[in-house]
């Protein structure tokens, strides 16, 4: 997934993040210098700038299942966990909005009426098979 890229201000927000986070692993200290943080957030600047906050404090955490919390994670880890909650962001800000309109009112065109039911509905049949029974 290749989005634009960040701003300043996102880049600032998002370092902040991710050293944060990579202070909250003291068994790499050592091994954590501004090109570590510079790798990381090469690795995740195609995404939104909540995404990448929310996946360093999953890690931090220890939230993240089949994770290590004696280490931090690699670049690609990170940018894996914030590309998919980027998504899921996005998915959740493009789905179904709450449309209001009088009551007795038709619903507005290219809408369903809450609860999905218009006259062309057919749900699923309110009987239920028993086990043995015929068809």
């Amino acid at each position: 997934m290749s989005g634009p890229r960040m701003s300043t201000r996102d880049q600032g927000k998002a370092l902040e993040a991710i050293a944060t986070m990579l202070a909250g692993f003291p068994s790499a200290h050592a091994a954590i210098t501004e090109a570590t943080a510079m790798a990381y957030l090469r690795a995740v600047d195609h995404c939104p700038v909540l995404a990448i906050e929310a996946a360093c404090t999953a890690f931090l955490s220890g939230r993240v299942a089949g994770h290590n919390p004696d280490f931090p994670p690699t670049a690609p880890r990170l940018a894996a966990l914030a590309s998919t909650l980027g998504e899921a962001a996005r998915a959740l800000a493009e789905g179904p909005r709450l449309i209001r309109y009088r009551i007795g009112a038709s619903p507005p065109a290219g809408t369903v009426a809450l609860g999905g039911r218009t006259d062309e509905w057919r749900g699923p049949s309110r009987t239920r098979m028993l086990p043995g029974s015929p068809s």
